[in-house]
């Protein structure tokens, strides 16, 4: 089923809100910056607790991307496709509306 076209959100409102969103992602990458870094000293000692670091670090800042652009531009996330069986690899294709 085909989406409806994207509307033209130029104008000042847009352009603030461009500037939110930038001012928000950037901000957010400061803090995970020196939790990865001291994610290193886990390395050696344990690699699980070190994969683990890092994926809390990912997962919430594209949590949080995904949040932002739902509500700043009312984007909808549609995730279809089978399960992935635990410990097993995937490839992700994304598909989007321009």
């Amino acid at each position: 089923m085909p989406l409806e076209p994207l509307k033209d959100t130029g104008g000042p409102l847009a352009t603030l809100r461009g500037v939110a969103i930038v001012v928000l992602g950037f901000g957010t990458l400061l803090p995970f910056n020196p939790i990865q870094l001291l994610r290193l000293v886990l390395r050696p000692f344990s690699r699980s607790a070190f994969r683990r670091v890092n994926r809390w670090c990912a997962n919430t800042w594209w949590g949080w991307c995904v949040t932002w652009a739902e509500s700043f531009y009312h984007v909808r996330v549609i995730t279809t496709g089978d399960e992935v069986p635990v410990r097993e690899n995937a490839v992700l294709v994304s598909n989007h509306q321009q």
